[in-house]
């Protein structure tokens, strides 16, 4: 029981990592204006500066640090699915935070990404 509260605290973190960076390019974008993939490099400066991008990066960092003693105690195949369960996450969070959309087929998929690692789970 404690390796799997150990890999939910890992998937945990890495979702609030991907809502900091979500909420830190807002914040960039309120800024600057939108960016594409060909400018983002020359506007990485300004990026690296908003703080919820730096907490962000920090999350996804400690989240990666869990997730090394997941994979030292647990089989790949068994620990991996559960990563999924960060869509469920931040597909909830983001809709509480930022008032995205949620609808009938994403809650379908969450509950079929659900089913899948309790399936996973159970055949351990």
């Amino acid at each position: 029981m404690k390796g799997i509260l150990l890999i939910l605290g890992s998937v945990a973190i890495g979702a609030a990592g991907q809502l900091f960076l979500k909420k830190g390019m807002m914040q960039f974008e309120a800024r600057f204006g939108a960016t594409s993939a060909a400018a983002i490099w020359g506007q990485l400066g300004h990026i690296v500066l908003i703080p919820a991008i730096v907490l962000g990066f920090i999350w996804y960092l400690v989240s990666g640090i869990l997730w090394l003693v997941v994979l030292q105690q647990f089989e790949v195949n068994f620990a991996l699915p559960w990563q999924a369960l960060t869509y469920v996450i931040v597909l909830v969070a983001s809709r509480l935070i930022f008032g995205e959309n949620l609808n009938v087929w994403r809650i379908a998929g969450m509950v079929m990404i659900c089913l899948g690692v309790i399936a996973i789970a159970r055949g351990k």
